[in-house]
């Protein structure tokens, strides 16, 4: 303890979760002359035993009672098993276990973008490689019940026929969801998608989840919308496309539409109305994430998911595929030292004459458009990639270098054209390729 000179030191070793952290700490703190050297390295002589040289009642951690203690600045030490009992921290824990599934519930009035919220959030996830599916109660109910009796009167919250009759069938796909989830081997994303639009049904949907498995975690989406415009193109879109009123007029099926939404809202609780929401994960959309709410969201959610929500829009956007230029075959390489010396390094390759001149026609054509002016390039490490998103960028400053984008590496079978692949390719390796490419 003699060889700190500061109490910000101490509270620096606090981040210091490990042996091989506190050594990097420590490594840290030499570099800026605030540790001499000596003591790092008697540090990582002695890196079996670290913590036992920084026992002592000024420092913020020990080791020397079993469980490693925090010190709370007051005299007293604190060790996890203590921290863990704390509310907070018990929520939290429990909100950031590894979860292999997840139920998101979706949450909202008619013509609020549910449905909307929920395609996209599959497209992404899929995309993602996690195995995902949507399960809708609306589509069920057009299924399961005649067209000319499920209009508005049909959702009256007063109607205890109906109520059952609703409740029957959201409880219904369900238990379709729960059932696709315990079938799927690998972890997995369902997608609930209903209005949800109570406290009192999303306490039931909560608890029947967890009674059929504890382990699977929940996830409540909300799709407010208070924007006038925003709701009235939703109107339009749902009476004119919605198969609820393909036997009626655009008059008749927005006058029914609208009295659809008038029985939810006469009942609907938004997330957080009150504390009963409060033990839930939620995230809640505004105007289509003009302002968002995440409330007890941690871990896989919170760096992905919730992101993705964050950016999503109703403009269009167009995204232009681009293959790299026609490459030309060279034989040596920077890299051709770890290679046959027969064998082609196709990421280092430069563009052929016929590759230059489809880059110069690609930059010409970018040029001459306005509104890909401002378009962000995306592009893979290989050089020819590189030289490409040059010519559309000059500065850089609107190119961004993602290697995930690089073409599969081949082996030793890099060179050889997919058509040839029979001929030249092991049997077992063709087979196993015609299967599942990826």
């Amino acid at each position: 303890p003699t060889h700190f000179t500061s109490a910000a030191m101490h509270a620096r070793l606090v981040v210091a979760g490990s042996t091989s952290a506190s050594l990097a700490v420590c490594w840290w703190l030499w570099r800026r002359r605030q540790l001499s050297k000596a003591v790092c390295d008697e540090m990582v002589r002695k890196s079996s035993g670290f913590l036992e040289l920084l026992t002592g009642p000024t420092l913020h951690r020990r080791s020397d009672e079993g469980d490693e203690a925090h010190y709370l600045g007051d005299g007293t030490f604190v060790t996890p098993a203590d921290m863990s009992k704390v509310e907070p921290m018990l929520a939290r824990k429990l909100l950031t276990q590894s979860h292999r599934k997840l139920v998101i519930v979706m949450v909202g009035l008619p013509a609020r973008g549910k449905s909307f919220i929920s395609l996209r959030m599959d497209a992404f996830l899929s995309w993602t490689g996690t195995e995902t599916r949507i399960f809708n109660v609306g589509k069920q109910r057009r299924r399961t019940e005649k067209l000319e009796n499920t209009d508005a009167s049909w959702f009256d919250p007063k109607d205890p026929k109906a109520s059952e009759r609703r409740e029957a069938l959201a409880f219904g796909v369900l238990d379709e969801l729960l059932e696709w989830l315990d079938e799927q081997e690998h972890p997995s994303i369902a997608i609930f998608d209903a209005t949800n639009s109570t406290v009192d049904r999303r306490k039931r949907v909560h608890e029947h989840v967890l009674q059929h498995n504890s382990s699977y975690a929940l996830l409540f989406v909300e799709s407010w919308c208070d924007d006038p415009e925003l709701v009235e193109a939703n109107v339009r879109m749902k009476v004119s496309k919605s198969p609820d009123y393909k036997h009626m007029s655009i008059e008749e099926a927005r006058k029914d539409f609208l009295a659809r939404i008038d029985k939810y809202t006469g009942v609907y609780e938004s997330l957080g109305h009150n504390d009963s929401d409060k033990p839930l994960s939620y995230i809640k959309l505004t105007n289509l994430s003009s302002h968002l709410v995440a409330h007890k969201v941690y871990g896989r959610c919170a760096h992905s998911l919730l992101p993705y929500l964050m950016a999503l829009h109703i403009s269009p956007r167009p995204i232009w595929l681009v293959r790299m230029p026609h490459g030309e075959e060279v034989k040596s390489s920077w890299l051709s030292w770890l290679r046959k010396p027969d064998q082609t390094n196709f990421g280092d390759q430069d563009m052929s004459a016929a590759g230059r001149a489809y880059a110069m026609k690609l930059a010409a054509f970018v040029r001459s458009h306005a509104e890909m002016q401002s378009a962000r390039i995306i592009a893979c490490s290989h050089r020819r990639a590189l030289e490409t998103a040059a010519m559309l960028d000059s500065t850089g400053e609107r190119v961004m270098i993602k290697a995930s984008l690089n073409p599969m590496e081949w082996g030793s079978y890099e060179g050889i054209e997919r058509r040839h692949f029979k001929e030249k390719t092991s049997a077992q390796f063709f087979e196993d390729f015609s299967r599942d490419p990826f």
